[in-house]
Order: C-alpha cells, then structure tokens, then sequence
C-alpha cells in the first residue's frame, strides 16, 4: 500500500515539473519574441524617418553670349647692338619706343591707355659644331601695353602696323587679348538661372519615383567658364578664352533638394 502511494506522489512531482519546464520555456519563447517584434518595430521607423529625409544631388548650368568690352594689346620690339657698346643698344631701342608711341598717338591712342614697360638686355647666344661661341651682340628688347575699351579700333590697329615697319623698328610680336569686364555680375546672374536649371532636372528625375520635389537644401557655385563660341574645352578650375571678342559665359551650380 505504502508502495503504491510513493508511486503516486513520485508522479504528481514529475507531472508538475514538466508543466514547470513547459511554462518557462513558452515564457522563453513570448519573451523572444516580444524582443525581435520592437526591433522589426524600430528598424522600420528607423527606416521611414530616413525615407522622410531623402535627398536628392543635381547639378545645373547655364551659358550666355558676351562680347568683349576691353582689349589688351602687346607690342614687342627688338634692337641689336654690339655687346661692347651698351649705349648705342639702348639709344636705338629708344628711337623705336618713341616710334611706336608716335605711331599710337596718330592712331588716336591716349598716352595714359600705354604702358612701357623697361628694356631687357642679353647676349645673343651661337652655337656651333663644337659648343657655344663667344657672344658678339647683344639684343634690346621692350614691351608696349596699350589698353582700350575701343576693341575694334584696336583690333584693325594691329593688323596695320606697316607704318612702323616703314620706320626699320622691329616689332617681334603684336598679339591682343580681348576681356569681358561685366564678369561679376553676369555671374551673380547666371547662378540664379544655373539653380533653376537644376531644380527642372531634379523635377523630372523625381516625377519617375512617384513622390515629390522639396525644398532647397544647398547649393554650391562651381567655378567660371569663359570660353570661345560653342566651345565645350571646360577646365576644373575654370577657364578664361582671351583670343576670341565674341564668347560664353558658363556658370555650374551642385544643389541639393528634400524629396517628399
């Protein structure tokens, strides 16, 4: 009797340790659960809050027709003169400059649109089969700068120089540079222009994801292009053509805009 009784009592304590062990572990098992369902919660809230905050990055540009206003024009002439006898070289190269001057002046030329710059000397090196020879001679040499806001006056002035070539005065070189001096401000313009060029693009890149275009974020100027007509040569640091009258004047901008 006493047996039976033990066996009894031995299987109610395994019976109530099982639904023990059962209960803890379905306890294990919500808890686990509980756990990863706030993380998937928080993940996806982490997720609509950047989806809320996206952006997007367009770059904008825009060109415009300018003509040069100002003109730079260099003339390099040259005397020769034994090299023992410095003061018949620069004597020379004084008769030329006071020629040129004469010659700018008759054109029209005010004295204070010139600038002279000094006369540089040096020996004028030979070479032979056999290595550098004894320099005999040495050359005078002097610049000229005249600057106008006349361009095509001065631009039909250097293609007629004959009157100094008549005078024996050597002109090395005459070359013009032509300049824009509205710059600045077709700058400040244009990169309002440059925004709205990219806040289109943006537009159409947005309308294809179905959602819509925010507000400006940033914007960032890139720098200027000055180039010849219908050139595409840009520089990343920018560029300024001198040789032609007639160019463009290209301004870039990075904008950054809210997607909503």
């Amino acid at each position: 009797m006493e047996d039976n009784n033990t066996k009894s009592i031995g299987d109610s304590l395994v019976s109530g340790t099982k639904r023990k062990g059962s209960l803890v572990w379905a306890a294990l098992v919500f808890g686990l659960c509980l756990i990863i369902s706030v993380g998937v919660f928080s993940y996806t809230n982490y997720y609509l809050k950047i989806t809320e905050k996206a952006t997007i990055s367009v770059s904008g540009s825009i060109k415009q027709a300018v003509k040069s206003d100002t003109v730079k024009w260099t003339i390099v002439f040259s005397k020769t003169a034994p090299i023992n006898d410095l003061k018949l070289g620069y004597a020379n190269i004084k008769t030329d400059r006071d020629a040129v001057i004469d010659f700018l002046k008759k054109a029209g030329i005010e004295e204070s649109s010139m600038t002279v710059a000094p006369v540089n000397s040096m020996p004028i090196q030979l070479y032979s089969n056999t290595g550098p020879i004894t320099p005999t001679e040495n050359i005078f040499t002097q610049n000229i700068y005249v600057n106008s806001n006349d361009v095509e006056k001065i631009k039909e002035l250097a293609r007629n120089i004959d009157p100094l070539i008549n005078q024996n005065v050597r002109v090395d070189s005459s070359y013009l540079e032509y300049y824009y001096s509205k710059l600045p401000e077709t700058r400040v313009e244009l990169l309002g222009q440059a925004v709205q060029d990219a806040q289109k693009r943006a537009q159409k890149i947005v309308e294809g994801t179905g959602r819509h275009l925010g507000n400006l974020q940033s914007a960032a100027a890139g720098v200027v292009q000055v180039l010849p007509l219908n050139s595409v040569d840009v520089s990343d640091y920018g560029s300024y053509d001198t040789s032609s009258i007639n160019k463009e004047v290209m301004v870039t901008v990075k904008t950054v805009f809210n997607i909503k």
